[in-house]
């Protein structure tokens, strides 16, 4: 009885510290409804990303933040450090503007909301509609 229990508190621990679910938002008026997650990794790569006819482009959150940790991770697949390295070498070899980033969820969404043409992760607690529009992520 008590493996079960520790068992139990284990596997509810663990499920909440990575059941952290992300939403891709964009400005309301944005053309983009849904995307593969084959091109979200590719605009947060910096690659060029035409998408119905408007050039897409990411934001983020600081690296610090959990939501950060969480995309990377789990949607792009790299580490932070890969990740960091990536944009790192982009920027010394002046071919790339690293996203521009964002210290809280909330200046994220006044941005967003505010420009058209970009992109961003958010947790999908912190999305209030108004102004924004999610976009559908297909695996």
């Amino acid at each position: 009885m008590l493996k079960y229990f520790v068992f139990l508190l284990t596997f509810t621990w663990a499920f909440n510290l990575y059941s952290k679910d992300l939403v891709l938002i964009t400005h309301e008026k944005t053309k983009v409804s849904d995307l593969k997650l084959e091109k979200v990794k590719k605009v947060y790569m910096g690659q060029p990303s035409g998408i119905k006819g408007e050039n897409i482009r990411p934001l983020m959150l600081s690296m610090s933040h959990s939501d950060t940790k969480v995309f990377i991770q789990d949607y792009l697949k790299m580490s932070m450090f890969e990740f960091d390295q990536y944009w790192l070498e982009k920027e010394l070899s002046g071919q790339e503007n690293t996203p521009k980033t964002f210290y809280s969820s909330e200046k994220l969404i006044e941005y967003i909301k505010s420009n058209k043409g970009y992109i961003a992760y958010i947790s999908k607690n912190s999305v209030k509609k108004n102004g924004l529009k999610v976009i559908d992520l297909k695996l």
